[in-house]
This record gives C-alpha cells, sequence and structure tokens, in this order.
C-alpha cells in the first residue's frame, strides 16, 4: 500500500485530467509565481492577524466585499464548513427554531449539534415553517439556485443564511446567477475551491444587513478556525480574486469554450442538469451527464468526474479549465452509452425524536443500519460527495431510510433506556 505522497504523486504522473475540486484544475496560470515555500508564514508585524485584522488581511477582506457586494467579509481558512458552523451558532441558541433545508450539507447538522438549536426541516421553499434562522443551499451541488428573492419576501422576520458554497463565481459572467447577496441574504458563504482557481479550503463568509451580531460572529468563527491560519490559503484565496479582476477576458473565453462544450454534451444531458430545468437562473458550469458507462470514460481518456452514480456523472468546470480538457471530454463522450434516469427519490422528512445535541450527550452503541429499524440515530449517515445526511442525530430509523441506502452502514444509536 502506498503512502499519501505516494499515491499524489503516482496520480500527477499518471496525468489525469481533473472535472473535479479543487477550481485550479492544477492550471499553474492561476498558482502565484513565487516559491510557494516562501509564502508559508505565521502571524507577523507585516503579515496581519486572521483574527484581528488590520493590515493586509483587513484590505484582502474589504476588496472581497467589494467584489461580492457585502457588507462585511471574513477568510475563511477551514473551509465553508467552518462559516456555516459559525453562521448557525452566532444566530442560534439551544432551543431556537431553526428552518434547515432537508437538502444541507453535513456542517449545517453540526451546527445543530452544537448550538442546541431546534431544527424543523423543509424540502420545498414554498413550504419554510416559521423560524428564527433559515439555512438553504443554493445553488445545489449540481448547480440548481433557489429564488431567494421570493424566500426573503415570504420570510421577512428570519435571518436568512445561504450556503453559497458552490456559487463562488457567480459576480464573473452575466451568464450565471445573481448571487444571494444580490437580493438581499444576511449571511452569504463561498467556497472558493470548489468553483475557482483556489487551493483547497479556501472559503469566504459574507454579511450583509445588521441582524447579524458580527462581535459574537467573530468569536465563534475564531472558535471554529485554527490559531494557526494556513497563509498559503488565504495568499491563494487574495491571488485568485486580484487575478480575475484585472483579466475579466478569463471569464470571457472560458464560458465561450463552456457553451460549446455544453452543444457537444447535449445529447447526454441529465434531466436533473441546470440546462434541463427549463430556468435561466441555474448554474451552467455543473455537467450533470446522462450515461452509464463512465467509469469506463475515465480509464479511457484519463478523467476523472467530480461524482459517478449508475446513471450519470457530474463534471465539475472552472475557469481554470484548458481547451486540452474539454476537448478530452468531447472526445470521450462520443462513446458515452445512454443511461435511464434513476428515480431517485429520498425518504420522507425524518421524525425528529430529540434535537441533534440532546441526541448525541445519551448513552449509545454501535449497530448496522439494516439491524436499527425505529431506533434513533446519534450519528450520521452522510455520503461524500455531496455530504448531504439521509440521516442524522435525533432521528428515527425507519424502512424507508434502510431500503434507501446502498450499504449496510455502521452507525451509532440511542440505547433503548436512554432515548427520551
Amino acid at each position: 500500500m502506498k503512502s499519501l505522497y505516494e499515491e499524489l504523486e503516482l496520480r500527477i504522473d499518471k496525468d489525469i485530467y481533473p472535472f473535479h475540486m479543487p477550481g485550479h484544475k492544477r492550471n499553474r496560470i492561476f498558482m502565484p509565481p513565487l516559491n510557494l515555500i516562501d509564502l508559508d508564514v505565521t502571524e507577523l508585524a507585516e503579515t496581519d492577524n486572521l483574527h484581528e485584522p488590520t493590515g493586509c488581511i483587513k484590505e484582502t477582506q474589504e476588496r472581497i466585499s467589494q467584489i461580492y457586494g457585502a457588507e462585511t467579509s471574513f477568510l475563511l481558512v477551514n473551509g465553508s464548513s467552518s462559516g456555516i458552523i459559525a453562521a448557525i451558532c452566532a444566530t442560534c441558541s439551544r432551543g431556537d427554531t431553526i428552518a434547515v433545508d432537508r437538502r444541507s450539507h453535513k456542517s449545517v447538522y453540526s451546527a445543530l449539534i452544537l448550538s442546541g438549536a431546534n431544527p424543523v426541516y423543509f424540502w420545498g421553499f414554498d413550504q419554510i415553517p416559521a423560524a428564527k434562522v433559515i439555512v438553504i443551499t443554493s445553488p445545489t451541488y449540481e448547480g440548481i439556485t433557489a429564488d431567494v428573492a421570493n424566500i426573503l419576501e415570504k420570510n421577512r422576520e428570519s435571518i436568512l443564511i445561504v450556503d453559497e458554497a458552490h456559487g463562488a463565481h457567480f459576480p464573473f459572467h452575466p451568464i450565471f446567477p445573481k448571487g444571494a447577496l444580490h437580493h438581499g441574504a444576511d449571511v452569504v458563504i463561498h467556497s472558493f475551491h470548489k468553483t475557482l482557481p483556489a487551493f483547497s479550503q479556501s472559503a469566504v463568509l459574507h454579511i450583509r444587513g445588521n441582524r447579524v451580531d458580527r462581535d459574537k460572529l467573530k468569536v465563534f468563527l475564531a472558535i471554529m478556525q485554527t490559531s494557526s491560519p494556513s497563509y498559503l490559503i488565504m495568499a491563494s484565496t487574495d491571488y485568485t480574486l486580484n487575478t480575475l479582476r484585472k483579466n475579466p477576458d478569463l471569464f470571457e473565453r472560458y464560458v465561450e469554450r463552456l457553451i460549446e462544450l455544453r452543444k457537444a454534451l447535449a445529447l447526454h444531458d441529465s434531466p436533473g442538469s441546470p440546462s434541463s430545468s427549463g430556468s435561466s437562473s441555474n448554474d451552467i458550469s455543473k455537467l450533470l451527464l446522462n450515461i452509464s458507462n463512465a467509469r469506463e470514460l475515465e480509464v479511457a481518456y484519463n478523467l476523472a468526474f467530480e461524482a459517478i452514480s449508475p446513471t450519470s456523472a457530474l463534471a465539475l468546470t472552472s475557469v481554470a479549465d484548458t481547451e486540452d480538457g474539454f476537448m478530452r471530454l468531447k472526445n470521450a463522450i462520443k462513446l458515452a452509452k445512454p443511461a435511464c434516469p434513476a428515480k431517485d427519490t429520498p425518504p420522507p422528512l425524518p421524525q425528529l425524536i430529540t434535537t441533534p445535541q440532546e441526541a448525541m450527550q445519551k448513552t449509545t452503541k454501535t449497530a448496522k443500519l439494516k439491524d436499527s429499524l425505529n431506533e434513533v440515530a446519534a450519528s450520521f449517515i452522510a455520503p461524500v460527495p455531496p455530504g448531504i445526511p439521509i440521516i442524522a442525530p435525533g432521528e428515527l430509523i425507519t424502512q424507508d431510510v434502510i431500503n434507501y441506502c446502498t450499504k449496510d452502514y455502521d452507525l451509532q444509536i440511542i440505547k433503548g433506556d436512554e432515548e427520551t
């Protein structure tokens, strides 16, 4: 068995083209020209302090706010997850009601455990229950966006937190949707490494308005992030934005090539893809392909998709993609085998027996999922990607959940005498 470095080194030598995160696609055009080891410093008088910025980091955050139309922006070095958790903990206390989009990333559920908030889940945006805070995901992993303006109009009394991790590229070309900040969301979180050419874990949290206590949020950001933040990650974020701001033609050329690519792939466009949804407000950078032989194509054309199922493959594109990469995919798709779209209907909304925080404080035992019918979960089943829980702590495990899972997971369940 190879070590991590050995495996990565071998992968580079194979010249496998990445249609997955991170968005820099190993394209050196978007990498800082300096030797990266020289950028790996610590908090010094000149290099500022992420958690108390007064100099260059403060300046960088202010530039980010201008680009995205935020009032305040915070660099994140622990990915969007740290920003999502901090935002929920800063706006929700134990017992507060929070309306949660059931398609939310696992980090939202982690925040429920830490904050003690009482979640009420929903599937449709026209069915959002009254709550102190609302959390939605837009765009989705596949690029489908929510009508944020309508959500805000119907829920004026609620603080709206938007996990826009997959939408950091939206401001750089008009073909992409308007972001949630444009419509007035209170908190928006972006993962730069997902759709922009920045290092993994690079992300930003933005605030608009005065309904979120910034000082309290800063406390939770410091709690959720390391006290030794990576200057490589922060520098990558700054360098990426400066490059894109100074060279708008980069996105112009990318969009032109992306449109041509989508034309070539049109016959294999999945019914769940952004372009097939009938809405012009979705993200066309995500390619959800209706094919059954994605693994074969990966091997034959030295490709790596972001995610593969028996009936589809998801390819993530970014401004850092090369003509060679797009050509490989165009050639590969000629040998693609169409698949019948799967009816991937998730289980009904779960019955919450106890809050996520209370579930984690109970005495638990390890069990197989197939043996856990009518038990209460005390851990997650959240396949990655994209990290959306099928079951979360505090929820009743039903036959629908067991049938929906493709394998028999090990999980923690609450012991019988600890359930209530």
